[in-house]
């Protein structure tokens, strides 16, 4: 399962990049995984932003904040799944 969620991110290009941290806060229901959840929402919600508002050719700081927010909704996101996600042996995210 834990695979699968940090595939996620990779799959979609970061678009849908809050869905693991989602599915691990509502499994666990700790204040903690609630927060990281609100945080790729913000980080989703910057890159479509900067997406929307930026031209075609972006150069200096608005490419390094396009590239920024990809690596956030990618690779955080998918990190993060990898860490923080349920092992898939029995237990519900380390809960007993």
């Amino acid at each position: 399962m834990r695979a699968g969620l940090a595939l996620v991110p990779f799959a979609t290009l970061g678009l849908l990049c809050p869905v693991p941290s989602f599915v691990i806060a509502l499994r666990r229901r700790r204040a903690s995984d609630w927060v990281a959840f609100a945080a790729f929402c913000a980080v989703w919600a910057c890159w479509v932003a900067q997406n929307a508002m930026t031209a075609e050719d972006t150069y200096g700081v608005e490419f390094a904040a396009d590239v920024l927010l990809l690596a956030l909704s990618t690779a955080g996101a998918a990190v993060h799944a990898w860490v923080a996600g349920p092992t898939g042996r029995g237990s519900a995210g380390g809960q007993r």
